[in-house]
This record gives structure tokens, C-alpha cells and sequence, in this order.
């Protein structure tokens, strides 16, 4: 028997995604690639192009202004202190935080005995969250005085405690 004979005939969908193997990765990704467009850069494109518009506020009409935008807010001395700001600001968190996570892979990469506790610290942040829920929970179903408790004795609900 030959095996050309035994094929199975292809649906119109699967011919489709046959013939067009390549594009399958553009199919899965266009849902993802459609909301990047329009909530980051239509966003940004479009206060782009505002900017060079002048328009009073409420009003629907706006009048074509250039770069005397930019030009008003390079001459604002306060816009000048607010970059020097931002720029000490970025500097100030972003080199020191570099520095640490790489100290920390260091000495997480070394076979010291101060592994475990450099695990130790790092893990901690990731506790405190489920530490403050917990216990925030337990405040409102504590019986007698949670804020459970308390707003059902204000509805006259009697809760009975085991």
C-alpha cells in the first residue's frame, strides 16, 4: 500500500497555517503588539504632536504654535530646576540599586557561609506583603472585636463564637 494514499485531507485552516507557517508568530503576537500601539505610543505620538499646537483650555479649537512651546518651557526656570532634580534623583537610585543587586549576585555566587543569610534578606521583602495581609485579615475576623464583628453588631447580627 502506498503511503500517499493514507493522507488525511487538511481542513481550509490548516492548509492556511500550512502554506503560511511564518505568519503564525505574527498572528499570536497582534493582539499583544495592538494594545503596546495604542495605550504607549499612540499615547506618546499624540501628546508629540499637541505639543505644537496652542490651545485654550475647554476650547476645541487650537491654533498651530511650533516650538514656542519648548521655547516658553526652556526659558522656565523652574522646568531647568525640576530636570537638575530629576537627573540627581535617577542617579541617586538607579547606580546605587545596580550596585547593590550586584553585590548581591556576588555574594550569592560565592560559597561563603554568609549565603544562606544573604538568601535570608533577600527572601524578606518578599514575606513582609503576606505578613501585613494576614494579619490585616485576622483584624477584621477577629471574634468579639474584628471590624467584622463590629459592623454586624451595628446591622443587629448576632454572630455566635465557638
Amino acid at each position: 500500500m502506498d503511503g500517499n494514499n493514507s493522507i488525511v485531507a487538511e481542513t481550509k485552516s490548516e492548509k492556511f497555517f500550512r502554506r503560511s507557517g511564518k505568519y503564525k508568530a505574527w498572528f499570536c503576537i497582534a493582539p499583544a503588539f495592538f494594545f503596546l500601539m495604542m495605550f504607549t505610543y499612540y499615547p506618546m505620538l499624540r501628546v508629540l504632536w499637541d505639543s505644537f499646537f496652542s490651545n485654550q483650555l475647554g476650547s476645541q479649537s487650537s491654533v498651530f504654535a511650533g516650538l514656542d512651546n519648548y521655547r516658553r518651557l526652556f526659558d522656565d526656570p523652574e522646568f531647568i530646576i525640576s530636570v537638575k532634580n530629576n537627573v540627581i534623583y535617577a542617579i541617586g537610585t538607579i547606580i546605587p540599586s545596580l550596585a547593590l543587586g550586584l553585590g548581591f549576585a556576588l555574594a550569592l555566587v560565592e560559597s561563603s557561609r554568609f549565603k544562606n543569610f544573604v538568601r535570608a534578606i533577600l527572601f524578606f521583602p518578599t514575606l513582609v506583603p503576606l505578613i501585613a495581609a494576614s494579619a490585616l485579615w485576622v483584624f477584621i475576623y477577629f471574634p468579639g472585636i474584628g471590624l467584622l464583628d463590629y459592623y454586624l453588631h451595628g446591622f443587629c447580627v448576632c454572630v455566635l463564637h465557638s
